[in-house]
């Protein structure tokens, strides 16, 4: 009679395997979370709980542009980006802000102020990030105002005119 001796559990294929599995979970977990930490999504924005507190401030903002009957007619032409304020009331500012917010890349985000030239007619050189035909959020706003308002919006740029109500 011979007597076979079978191998030890750690050389043998079944324990191995079953060890292996729930290893393998632990390793990708770890990596996921090394992963999430290293790799920020910037399309959250960190202050969003400041951003959530002023929310009243814009609406009354916006509000004032309504009650304004407000209307921001935008053109590009010649190399220039215009904008056009009509309503009622209207305050002579020296300079507005238009703030363009990329939906998905917040490194795009732009704050353009643009000089008056006229009564009510407000211009800038064209900046080359709007030419490359893609969706923007817009705010327009005035720099210094005693009654501040704000008109927000989305358009896609280039475009031959647009107009933006409240």
């Amino acid at each position: 009679m011979t007597a076979t001796t079978e191998a030890p559990w750690y050389k043998q294929f079944w324990p191995l395997f079953i060890i292996a599995l729930p290893a393998t979970v632990v390793v990708a977990g770890i990596a996921t979370v090394i992963l999430s930490f290293n790799v920020a999504d910037d399309v959250v924005d960190p202050s969003y709980y400041e951003k959530g507190q002023a929310i009243n401030t814009v609406l009354a903002q916006i509000d004032q542009a309504r009650t304004m009957n407000m209307q921001a007619d935008i053109s590009t032409h010649d190399n220039f980006l215009t904008i056009t304020l009509s309503g009622n009331n209207l305050e002579d500012s020296d300079t507005l802000v238009m703030a363009l917010s990329h939906p998905l890349d917040k490194s795009s985000d732009r704050l353009i102020p643009l000089a008056r030239i006229d009564n009510n007619r407000y211009r800038t050189t064209m900046p080359a990030i709007l030419r490359d035909h893609e969706k923007w959020y817009i705010d327009i706003y005035p720099q210094n105002a005693q009654k501040p308002w704000l008109i927000k919006g989305t358009a896609f740029f280039p475009a031959e005119s647009l107009t933006l109500v409240p």
